[in-house]
């Protein structure tokens, strides 16, 4: 894992930081954790947004960025088309709506459980995951 760097790819980080702080009832956390990943690994958001794919690579990787919170909501079930896509950037995000762990879960290491939501439970158990960020 190469040590990334939050405050070097985000201008003004402390003023940043005061802001989703100041209004964190009302920031999408989905969309944070997309910023997140985009600034930290070069990401092209895909515009218009496609809900199958939610960046693409430098090296035209197709991901999809998924996210957890302790923002005290019930998060919605995690649907991913992984036919559509490379790997799964999974994002947990600490109490001050920054990312604590970023994990990197290629698609076939996922498994469907009702319709096309998904679990990364057994990418975990059998440390098929990679961390590829760590605050």
């Amino acid at each position: 894992m190469n040590k990334l760097d939050l405050k070097k790819v985000i201008p003004d980080f402390d003023q940043f930081t005061g802001f989703i702080s100041k209004f964190r009832d009302v920031v999408d956390t989905g969309k944070l954790a997309e910023f997140y990943c985009c600034k930290l690994f070069k990401l092209k958001l895909v515009k218009p947004h496609n809900s199958a794919i939610d960046a693409i690579s430098p090296s035209g990787k197709r991901i999809e960025i998924k996210h957890r919170a302790n923002t005290g909501k019930t998060p919605g079930g995690m649907k991913i088309d992984l036919e559509k896509i490379d790997y799964v950037l999974y994002v947990l995000l600490d109490d001050n709506l920054l990312p604590k762990r970023i994990y990197k879960i290629k698609s076939q290491d996922i498994d469907y459980t009702t319709g096309k939501r998904v679990s990364f439970g057994r990418a975990f158990k059998e440390n098929r995951v990679k961390l590829v960020f760590q605050n």
